[in-house]
């Protein structure tokens, strides 16, 4: 009984498709997972003692755009570490800026 063996190059082939398919794959997740980070989250306004300013720059001496309520929903999709400080970029209805991390809970 004669077994066909397949000739080294065709098996070569075969790998190379394999791995440029894998690879193809691997890049459309990451690219998908990406997105999905970038998509943010939401979260909610809660500090009883002090009052939450929403700055134009992620800086405690940048301009202020508004005065926000305690209790109210926003959409984070950004955040930023500076001068050892957790920033978060929210949008509400009528504004977007930065918030420092200690005002903010993920409902």
């Amino acid at each position: 009984m004669k077994t066909n063996t397949y000739p080294v190059t065709l098996l070569w082939r075969i790998t190379a498709i394999v791995a440029i398919l894998l690879l193809i794959v691997t890049l459309l997740l990451a690219s998908k997972a990406r997105s999905q980070a970038d998509s943010g989250f939401a979260g909610q306004i809660a500090n009883s003692s002090s009052t939450v300013y929403l700055y134009r720059t992620p800086d405690i001496d940048a301009q202020i755009i508004s005065i926000l309520e305690n209790g109210i929903i926003v959409h984070v999709d950004n955040s930023r570490v500076k001068n050892e400080r957790t920033w978060y970029h929210i949008q509400i209805e009528n504004a977007s800026g930065w918030i420092l991390e200690g005002n903010l809970v993920i409902p």
